[in-house]
């Protein structure tokens, strides 16, 4: 018997095969615009909408990364009891300076660097005790402070890298009052800094993430989680930037056995070519990508540096270090932050048109 001699079953047929086609439509415009790379692999950000609600994984985060945060208070705690209500170690929302992220169980913090000492602050940690700020050290290159208190058995931050994250990603900032605030990345790659300024130092971060909203200033220092609970980030002003916390890595090891920060440093100055979005300069150079070192009155190549020791000079192209080629996601100073100081490299450069490898030495 033959299906389509029957119009009934024709017209089936064909409602069955439209349906399949449309279908198929729609599932390739989810897949576009709900389905996002997180992590090397692909996620549900449509689970964000409807599946599970920032609500729900901030009902599910708070009570997981609550303990990691730490708050700094400027003034010495209301200790007192009238009418029989106790109010011992409290403190006035007014006198918050600031937040920091546990990094070790014996009292090791960090925060973002305000430009003040942390002279008289007191850190309050979850449990609401109280401790002096025993001691702090600054990280230059990073504009981070670590902060020693005396304590016992804090909760440990666990770190995730900000460069997995893609624009629109759920985040959440850890307010005054134990609580997440929703946010997402706006643009999780590169900030300038100096917004009119395209030269960058070499021993300095360059690279931060920018948050969708804006927060205000005594909440410098919040930490900032992904939707797995971990830390991938610092607030650090009272606008909508952060600092990202896989910086932190590679000194951690150095600095909990020495107490001091030690980064290695290369002493120049350069021009991120992934972000000149100029055809031009692109053509002349023959490249998008690489770190063009710059030469001129405000920037000159640091004379002893460690590049200027090993040849390097104005007009060269950083294309890659030992194996890894920079780009808009891996920039110059970044990568050389994750090496120590003495630490040989072979850079691949392009001078004048030509390739070549040059052997630097950290300083």
């Amino acid at each position: 018997m033959n299906i389509f001699k029957d119009k009934n079953n024709l017209l089936a047929v064909l409602s069955i095969v439209f349906l399949a086609i449309l279908a198929g439509a729609i599932g390739g415009i989810f897949i576009q615009n709900f389905f996002t790379s997180e992590s090397g692999g692909l996620t549900y950000s449509l689970s964000r909408v409807i599946w599970r609600s920032p609500a729900e994984d901030l009902n599910r985060l708070r009570p997981q990364v609550a303990p990691m945060v730490v708050k700094l208070y400027r003034h010495i705690p209301i200790i007192s009891e009238s009418a029989g209500i106790n109010i011992k170690n409290s403190y006035f929302s007014d006198d918050l300076a600031g937040e920091a992220l546990t990094i070790t169980a014996d009292g090791w913090l960090v925060t973002a660097d305000p430009g003040t000492d942390f002279t008289g602050l007191r850190a309050v940690a979850y449990d609401r005790k109280s401790y002096k700020v025993e001691k702090y050290v600054r990280d230059n290159f990073s504009k981070l402070v670590f902060l020693k208190i005396n304590a016992e058995n804090l909760l440990p931050s666990r770190f995730g890298k900000s460069a997995d994250l893609s624009g629109g990603d759920y985040l959440f900032l850890a307010d005054d009052e134990d609580n997440l605030i929703p946010t997402s990345a706006a643009n999780p790659y590169f900030y300038s800094e100096t917004k009119n300024d395209l030269v960058r130092s070499s021993d300095r971060l360059n690279r931060f993430v920018v948050l969708k909203d804006n927060f205000r200033k005594n909440l410098m220092g919040a930490p900032i989680f992904n939707i797995r609970g971990e830390a991938v980030a610092i607030f650090a002003d009272n606008n909508n930037l952060a600092i990202p916390l896989e910086v932190v890595n590679p000194i951690l090891s150095s600095f909990l056995k020495n107490g001091a920060v030690v980064r290695p440093a290369l002493g120049a100055y350069y021009v991120n070519l992934s972000l000149l979005r100029n055809q031009d300069v692109w053509q002349k150079l023959k490249t998008t990508n690489g770190a063009y070192l710059w030469r001129s009155g405000d920037y000159p190549f640091a004379a002893k540096s460690a590049g200027f020791s090993a040849g390097l000079r104005e007009g060269d192209i950083i294309v890659k270090i030992e194996s890894e080629a920079l780009n808009a996601r891996r920039d110059l100073a970044e990568i050389i932050s994750e090496y120590e100081a003495g630490t040989k490299l072979n850079f691949g450069i392009i001078r004048d048109g030509k390739e070549m490898t040059v052997a630097v030495t950290l300083k």
